[in-house]
């Protein structure tokens, strides 16, 4: 699992090849060998990835309708700079590596 900012060169060829994905404020899950998915469904399908009881809770997740799931991912997104104290600001060490190093915006 390799993690890429929506703001940089990842992103944006991203939105390039796939015009669904316009906008820079949702996650997008691009699985290997699959077609790309955003906002609830991109974070359903790393919960999958992950596995163990988080692919249980993605497929539990998938029953709830797609509207309803993807109003949630918003609310959260919009409202994520309030969520600091949980920890969810800062990555450690070991995700900081997974980060992919930034492409130039026209690669």
């Amino acid at each position: 699992l390799r993690i890429a900012p929506l703001q940089g060169g990842y992103g944006d060829a991203v939105r390039r090849d796939y015009t669904g994905f316009a906008a820079r404020d949702s996650a997008i899950w691009i699985p290997e060998g699959g077609i790309p998915v955003h906002r609830s469904g991109a974070v359903l399908g790393v919960m999958q990835y992950v596995g163990g009881l988080w692919g249980i809770a993605a497929a539990l997740g998938r029953l709830v309708p797609r509207p309803l799931r993807d109003w949630v991912y918003r609310t959260f997104a919009g409202n994520r700079r309030y969520f600091g104290w949980m920890g969810l600001d800062a990555f450690d060490a070991r995700t900081l590596s997974r980060i992919l190093p930034d492409l130039p915006p026209d690669a």
